[in-house]
């Protein structure tokens, strides 16, 4: 995903974090926008001040048409957001979950087949070594 710092802004899909400092900008800019009927907010997600971090609210919203109010409103570049964001979770990359118990252990008994089968090979070699010294 990519800022979008084109201006005027075009018409698109775009995702923004909306902190203390933007929210009256983003409150006028919206609203007059979405009375206009050139923007759509889709989505709004508020987040409680957490480690630091100063609440906010995650918009998900559209525009019809280039937008010259937004740089006029002096809100930050938005991110662009394709159709696969509905959500704040879809915008950050996580990594992928721990593995279970289940898992873990299959995971294991996997390493101990292979272990089994790879002692059970060089076994075969051996008895078969065996015998071809032993007709020798």
């Amino acid at each position: 995903m990519a800022l979008e710092r084109r201006r005027p802004l075009p018409a698109g899909r775009y995702w923004l974090d909306v902190f203390p400092k933007n929210a009256i900008a983003w409150g006028a800019w919206s609203e007059a926008m979405t009375k206009m009927g050139s923007a759509t907010v889709e989505v709004t997600q508020h987040f409680e001040a957490v480690d630091g971090a100063p609440a906010h609210d995650f918009v998900i919203f559209s525009t019809s048409s280039p937008n010259v109010a937004w740089e006029a409103a002096g809100l930050p570049s938005p991110t662009i957001a394709p159709a696969t964001v509905t959500t704040s979770d879809d915008t950050v990359d996580k990594p992928p979950p721990e593995p279970g118990l289940l898992d873990k252990l299959s995971s294991h008994a996997e390493g101990i087949a292979t272990g089994a089968k790879v002692s059970l090979g060089i076994a075969v070699v051996v008895v078969i070594a065996a015998i071809a010294l032993k007709r020798k």
